[in-house]
């Protein structure tokens, strides 16, 4: 044989389509200040990309309020979420 098996490859794709679905009837609501640190989270229902929660930032006078940094997995873009923000987990 000198290519690599089709079947194989097959179920390598379907296996990597399986893990990309995000189904919204098997995520729940949840305050973004009960996700832990390192966790993942998606921003609605039906989000492709979801996040992971970092640090807490305290209020301080350069924000007007307290948030947490959140950083995009896919684009490594980072956002400040206030904790009462909504968001869906497994």
């Amino acid at each position: 044989m000198n290519g690599p098996d089709p079947q194989i490859l097959l179920k390598i794709y379907e296996g990597v389509l399986e893990m990309e679905k995000n189904d919204p009837a098997d995520l729940t609501a949840v305050e973004l200040k009960t996700v832990k640190q390192g966790e993942y989270f998606y921003r609605k229902p039906t989000a492709k990309n979801f996040y992971i929660r970092n640090h807490y930032n305290r209020k301080s006078q350069f924000n007007s309020f307290a948030n947490y940094s959140c950083t995009n997995d896919t684009t490594g873009a980072e956002i400040f979420l206030k904790p009462s923000t909504i968001v869906w987990i497994d």
